[in-house]
């Protein structure tokens, strides 16, 4: 697999909805553009993947995915497919 992300084009602000934002238990992913399946990786502070969901996202609907056993922090939830990418700061506390 070619894991060059420089090709990507980064989805405008606002096609991608995280909610709610801070979160504890939940985080809703929602997307209003009709894309590709996403996956989604959830990276802490540090850069590691604390989570990593394949084909997160089906053409432009929402999942819900649970972030209970996340330390309290600041977390980019990163969504990605062969086309795009789109980043979200996300507090859980």
């Amino acid at each position: 697999a070619n894991c060059d992300f420089l090709g990507l084009n980064e989805l405008e602000a606002g096609a991608i909805e995280v909610y709610p934002n801070p979160a504890s238990n939940n985080v809703t992913v929602s997307s209003s553009v009709n894309t590709a399946d996403m996956h989604l990786q959830v990276i802490d502070v540090n850069g590691r993947v604390v989570m990593n969901e394949s084909s997160f996202l089906t053409e432009g609907k929402s999942n819900t995915i649970d972030v209970s056993s996340l330390n309290k922090g600041l977390y980019i939830f990163s969504l990605y497919n062969e086309n795009s990418v789109a980043n979200v700061k996300v507090i859980i506390e």
